[in-house]
């Protein structure tokens, strides 16, 4: 091809000899290469295996994927195919089974041939699925909101994390609670949507359309049924021992009298009431030469007189003998253990040994303490006087009479007055009060934070707990959820408190009547507690006191005040301790018990002025303050329908209502107050126990009355003997 059809070739010659050119032509034949086959003018390849699907042979043995199609098995080719669709064609899509292209989106969506309905869609084929926060209780079942937090009772979840209360509920406080309309009235609430119900121990009186408080027992006479199972009495009346009511006198009753109905006083038994006097005074029968009746049937003679041995007034020594003996006229001489007081001859004082010790020696080995002082010594003859306060010394220490002082880490209360005394916290308690010294504790929706200060809580508030994240609280060192509650957190006390509540870690806040009594650093185990002093007794319970080994109850009943007990009885003489019984002066202790002293003497004249009467000091009761017999004070109105409450006399911040006895004065045994610049009176409504002084000096008088019977009796034994001997020597003289 391209070459001349003829050629000559001039290569075959040689030197010895040249041969003749030979001609040759050249054809041009065509056929097609090796691996190729067809005409000349269309030679293809060959593909022995062939070629299948979307491909053809593009050289020998090897096929080629048509135009639109690549890839291993020519699969076609599509510039981006959507989710869930596939390339059927060059450049072709279609959705897959159970999918749909929505107008000019490239991806297919799924396809449900029911409807998915409210908050759902079709997620598959024929599968519907819940929106973010809601869900099916069944798979049939519409697509409902979830709330984390189950919703309360009477709500229900309306949208997610959203709850609702139902109708007739509104929400209060965190809870849906039920309307009732009008509003239900008081001791009542709406139990259901427009229905109430009384509280638990009250009844329905259809009579006054209201809720009234229940008695199981008959309320006594002169009360009425104030409040479920108490009984408050009737305006003029205070309750005594939960079982009657006694009446009242506004003015208070003059000196032995009693009040029989309100405002109305009958003199005592032995007394009758003198109109010129206006006040009760004692009746003796035999009436009372030279003398005034002292008590019914007990006379005291008048200046100048003593009693003698036929209860008579008889003329004394001027001035008369005190402790001794007029022997003769204007002279006397001492009776046993008294000495002549000084620049005195007729003035006899005790002998006290050693000298009392904020007191007077009123009889012999006697000492009679000063006013605000109390008998302190521990010892058979009480010769020390120790401070009293009448008072109790809240949180606090009696140094002198009436005169308290704080204790370490307690302020007045008042800021001035020592006798109640409150806990300090230097750095104060925002949103809070001072629980002990530098202890605060939070008002309620605060809770203390990492700087001592009240934080708030989250709602729910976190108690005992740190709000980490918005309602999520997470419980403060030693402590622990409480039961069924994330945000409530308890204290941990171990070991557990014993008649007291865990307020706080390893702290016990003892029940009302009880008070810490535990020896180690965790008071867990509380006491109880008797607001009257235990006198010579043990308090066993809540305000009940059992008398100490070799003590019996005072009074015989109640054991608040025991005095000691001599088994075998102390007759003329005073029990001091168990089974230590002290003469009256003029006996003396023996094996049988206190004898009386004889002594001999000539002359009879000196057995007939035999002093029996102690001093007059020692016959009289102690004047006592309006506040010191009262427990419970109540406002004096002349309202029947007011609630009658107790006024305690205030001891802390917490005792309301209360009263401040510093503001406070006595009125004829009733108070009156100073409260809020107004003046206002008010009447005890229960009263305490005799006080242990009072007590004490009771015994002190009817020793000094029981000796003042049996003297006359020991100076007559002279006068006998002087008169036996003088009939012996007139007897001597007649037989001469």
């Amino acid at each position: 091809m391209g070459q001349p059809m003829y050629s000559y070739n001039s290569w075959w010659h040689n030197s010895h000899e040249m041969y003749r050119p030979t001609r040759y032509r050249f054809e041009t034949q065509y056929h097609c290469c090796a691996g190729y086959e067809g005409s000349t003018d269309n030679c293809r390849p060959i593909c022995r295996r062939g070629c299948k699907g979307h491909s053809h042979c593009g050289a020998p043995h090897k096929c080629v994927c048509d135009e639109g199609y690549a890839g291993a098995n020519c699969s076609p080719v599509c510039d981006g195919c959507g989710k869930h669709s596939t390339c059927e064609a060059p450049n072709r899509c279609v959705c897959k089974t159970g999918y749909t292209r929505i107008y000019g989106e490239s991806d297919c969506v799924p396809q449900c041939i029911q409807s998915c309905g409210n908050h759902s869609f079709c997620s598959a084929p024929d599968i519907c699925e819940c929106q973010l926060g809601y869900k099916r209780s069944s798979p049939s079942a519409p697509c409902q909101p979830v709330c984390k937090s189950s919703c309360a009772a009477n709500s229900y979840c309306k949208e997610p994390n959203l709850c609702e209360c139902h109708d007739g509920y509104k929400a209060e406080a965190g809870k849906c609670r039920p309307i009732c309309e009008p509003d239900c009235g008081p001791h009542s609430s709406c139990v259901n949507p427009g229905k109430c119900q009384c509280d638990v121990g009250y009844n329905w009186n259809a009579n006054i359309s209201s809720c009234q408080p229940v008695c199981s027992v008959a309320c006594p006479e002169h009360s009425k049924c104030q409040e479920p199972e108490l009984c408050v009495c009737a305006v003029g009346y205070a309750q005594r021992d939960q079982k009657q009511c006694e009446p009242q006198c506004s003015k208070g009753c003059h000196d032995y009298a009693r009040c029989v109905a309100p405002d109305k006083c009958v003199c005592y038994d032995g007394y009758e009431f003198s109109v010129e006097e206006q006040k009760c005074r004692p009746i003796c029968s035999q009436g009372c030469s030279h003398g005034y009746c002292f008590e019914p049937e007990l006379c005291a003679c008048s200046p100048g007189y003593l009693m003698g041995p036929n209860n008579t007034c008889e003329p004394q020594c001027s001035p008369s003998c005190v402790h001794g003996i007029c022997s003769e006229p204007e002279t006397c001489v001492c009776e046993p253990d008294y000495r002549f007081a000084e620049d005195s001859q007729h003035i006899c004082e005790p002998i006290c040994n050693p000298a009392c010790e904020n007191g007077d020696c009123k009889a012999p080995q006697l000492c009679i303490c000063h006013i605000g002082y109390v008998p302190g010594g521990k010892d058979g003859f009480q010769h020390v006087c120790e401070p009293s306060c009448q008072m109790t010394c809240v949180n606090g220490t009696c140094l002198a009479p009436e005169q308290c002082s704080c204790n370490e880490g307690f302020v007045p209360a008042d800021g001035v007055s020592e006798t109640i005394c409150k806990p300090n916290c230097s750095q104060g308690c925002s949103h809070g009060y001072c629980f002990e010294p530098e202890l605060c504790a939070c008002s309620p929706g605060y809770l203390m934070g990492p700087n001592n200060t009240c934080e708030p809580q989250c709602s729910p508030s976190c108690v005992h707990g740190i709000c980490s994240e918005p309602e999520t609280c997470v419980c403060e060192p030693d402590y622990r959820f409480a039961e069924d509650s994330q945000h409530i957190c308890e204290p941990i006390c171990n070991p557990a408190c014993e008649n007291g509540d865990c307020k706080a870690p390893q702290l016990c806040i003892c029940h009302i009547g009880y008070v810490p009594g535990g020896k180690d650093g965790f008071q867990h185990v509380c006491e109880p507690s008797c607001q009257m002093t235990c006198v010579n007794g043990t308090c066993l319970a809540p305000e009940q006191c059992s008398c100490n080994e070799g003590f019996v109850p005072a009074d015989g009943v109640s054991e608040t005040i025991c005095k000691p007990n001599c088994s075998r009885g102390c007759e003329n003489g005073i029990c001091t301790a168990p089974d230590e019984c002290q003469c009256f002066s003029g006996y003396e202790p023996t094996e049988d018990g206190c004898v009386q002293e004889l002594k001999l003497t000539t002359s009879i004249e000196t057995t007939t002025s035999f002093s029996s009467t102690a001093p007059p000091d020692l016959l009289q009761l102690p004047s006592t303050n309006c506040t010191d017999n009262c427990n419970c004070w109540q406002e004096l109105t002349e309202s029947d329908d007011v609630a009658l409450k107790c006024a305690n006399t205030c001891m802390d911040d917490h005792d309301q209502p209360c009263l401040e006895l510093s503001q406070c004065r006595c009125d004829s045994r009733s108070l009156l107050c100073n409260i809020e610049q107004l003046e206002q009176r008010f009447v005890c409504m229960m009263a305490k126990q005799l006080s242990q002084s009072i007590n004490n000096q009771q015994v002190w008088k009817e020793a000094a009355l029981s000796f003042s019977k049996t003297a006359p009796i020991a100076a007559i034994w002279p006068a006998v003997l002087a008169w036996c001997s003088g009939i012996c020597l007139l007897l001597q003289v007649v037989r001469v």
